[in-house]
């Protein structure tokens, strides 16, 4: 059944159908946050909030740099952590090319759905976007109004669908992003602004899910 399609009120510059701005600054291979390992397949988009109230996409994108100044042969515990794109209420980064690996959802066990429709290591399959959230700690409606318009953006390119966003907690149970976790409603309504773009085109469903990287 086709998703009955609505508007998209305050998108930031770059409309849905042609994409959104993204910004690209690419960190430096690492063994911690860019592996250089590729992704074959795109089965899904990953949602993540960033737990650091203040930190912007800019904060976010350094912190995953910083990670490859990690000593393996130390005694500390190291850190192995990025994400596709990092978004805040000002701008959208790309922090590593879309077709590599990120660290964004690994875990010693995933959820049976998540193994079911994404695999057994899903790092590999999907592309993970931090929401950067406020000094109180909320995803302003700015933030919120770029993950939009970018996971649109993403769903349109890998011929994804509604059914292909997940949260973090979906996949491995971490309370991640906390806001829509603690509030299912805020989820449904991220998804239902996301899938009402998606099908306008009279797109009834999104054929395969996932789109093999050339």
């Amino acid at each position: 059944m086709p998703i009955t399609p609505f508007s998209l009120p305050h998108l930031p510059a770059g409309s849905p159908r042609s994409g959104p701005a993204i910004r690209e600054q690419f960190i430096t291979p690492n063994r911690f946050s860019r592996p250089g390992k590729r992704i074959l397949q795109v089965k899904g988009i990953v949602l993540h909030y960033t737990a650091a109230n203040g930190a912007t996409a800019q904060n976010i994108r350094n912190a995953f740099e910083r990670l490859m100044n990690q000593d393996p042969d130390d005694d500390k515990r190291d850190r192995s952590a990025s994400a596709q794109f990092a978004v805040d209420d000002k701008e959208i980064i790309l922090c590593l090319p879309e077709h590599e690996l990120a660290y964004h959802v690994g875990a010693k066990k995933y959820t049976d759905e998540a193994r079911l429709w994404l695999g057994p290591y899903p790092n590999a399959t999907t592309l993970g976007i931090e929401m950067c959230v406020n000094r109180a700690g909320e995803i302003t409606s700015a933030t919120l109004a770029r993950t939009i318009s970018l996971t649109v953006h993403l769903c349109k390119k890998y011929g994804l669908g509604h059914t292909d966003l997940w949260r973090h907690f979906d996949i491995t149970r971490k309370l991640c992003p906390k806001p829509w976790v603690e509030n299912e409603a805020r989820w449904a309504d991220f998804v239902r602004c996301v899938s009402g773009p998606v099908y306008q085109d009279g797109i009834d469903s999104p054929g395969p899910s996932g789109t093999m990287l050339a």
